[in-house]
């Protein structure tokens, strides 16, 4: 059995790639303070819909509450015997093993793992003999990276934090365009669209695209200068205030 704590935007996102990568939905349980959030999910899954009590009875127990409630949540879990896996960034794995004596692992999951892509960031506690199972686990719906838990930062700010960032950038594109609103925020999200999937299908490297776009002279050349000159500054300025 699967049981998640919180179903916000991540706890959504894992609990809808796990079901549509085929985990049973009658091996999901959800406890959650918010349980209008589940009917749309309900509509379409007969997951379980459970209180904390009937969730710690879960192999594994995911951890989906905001940062600032898990260590008070974790502690109400008294009677769960599993493997746990927090999803919160801003808490350690020893500040979770400190109140929890188990296995424990600490995963940064991108939101894009709702449709079977992106990667997922694991570390797990020394006690960690199930730590395959959950790596198996995340495999069914996204790429799996073990990395030391000083790592996620740095790998965070690319893996979770990038889709944010690229949809912005379409959004001003569009914005800059003579176009409706309408019109051009279609463009630029189907032009985004495909260009992931021409970098996936083709096997080009960032830089092979790059110039295949950028002809000699051309407009996107000189887009493209622009950008060379004012953007490394831009990204250094957001890698400094996200930490």
């Amino acid at each position: 059995m699967i049981g998640f704590i919180g179903y916000g935007n991540m706890g959504g996102a894992l609990v809808r790639a796990f079901l549509s990568h085929g985990i049973p939905a009658d091996e999901i349980v959800i406890s959650t303070r918010s349980p209008e959030k589940l009917k749309s999910l309900l509509d379409e899954y007969s997951v379980s819909v459970g209180s904390m009590n009937e969730v710690q009875s879960a192999d594994i127990l995911f951890l989906c509450v905001r940062s600032s409630d898990a260590l008070d949540v974790l502690k109400q879990l008294t009677s769960f015997k599993g493997h746990l896996v927090s999803i919160n960034g801003g808490i350690s794995l020893n500040d979770l093993s400190s109140i929890y004596s188990g296995p424990v692992t600490k995963a940064m999951p991108p939101l894009t793992a709702e449709v079977g892509r992106g990667i997922v960031l694991l570390c797990h506690n020394q006690i960690c003999s199930t730590s395959k199972k959950i790596e198996e686990l995340f495999s069914k719906v996204c790429s799996v990276e073990i990395l030391p838990e000083d790592k996620f930062p740095d790998a965070e700010n690319i893996t979770g934090c990038a889709p944010a960032f690229f949809a912005r950038f379409a959004e001003m594109l569009a914005e800059s365009s003579n176009f409706s609103s309408e019109e051009s925020l279609k463009m630029a999200k189907e032009t985004l669209i495909a260009t992931a999937l021409l970098l996936d299908k083709s096997k080009l490297s960032l830089n092979d695209l790059i110039e295949k776009v950028a002809t000699k002279g051309g407009i996107t050349e000189k887009g493209l200068q622009v950008m060379d000159d004012e953007l490394p500054s831009t990204v250094k300025k957001m890698y400094e205030h996200m930490h």
